[in-house]
């Protein structure tokens, strides 16, 4: 997935493939992938008239899986990306320390920061 913006957090992976996104998911992603077949399912159970119940569980279920598992890897891939919040990632591969992480989120925290700590121009 090409991402033509400036990310707003440090870089993991540029361009992460499908089974680094999938080593990468963590309990929120695997949340989705629980979550959202169980509340498809429910949903086709008890919107469906008795003859078309099991189908429609089925069917939902198996919709929100898809959906489950197309989320938690979009969101895996942008946090590598750089596109979300990623201290988990930059910790877990090395890429910064504490004290930098820090250091970066305090100057994301003021707007043009980088123009008030510029050299002066004659």
């Amino acid at each position: 997935m090409p991402f033509l913006g400036t990310p707003k957090y440090p870089v993991v992976d540029s361009d992460p493939s499908l089974t680094r996104a999938l080593t990468n998911l963590n309990f929120t992603d695997a949340a989705y992938i629980v979550g959202l077949p169980s509340v498809g399912a429910a949903f086709g159970y008890l919107t469906a008239r008795k003859p078309f119940r099991s189908y429609q569980l089925k069917f939902l279920g198996t919709v929100g899986l898809t959906a489950g598992i197309m989320v938690a890897t979009l969101r895996s891939s942008q946090r590598l990306m750089g596109c979300m919040v990623n201290d988990e990632e930059i910790m877990a591969y090395g890429i910064m320390d504490k004290d930098k992480l820090a250091e970066a989120r305090r100057r994301q925290a003021y707007n043009n920061l980088s123009l008030v700590d510029a050299e002066k121009k004659d």
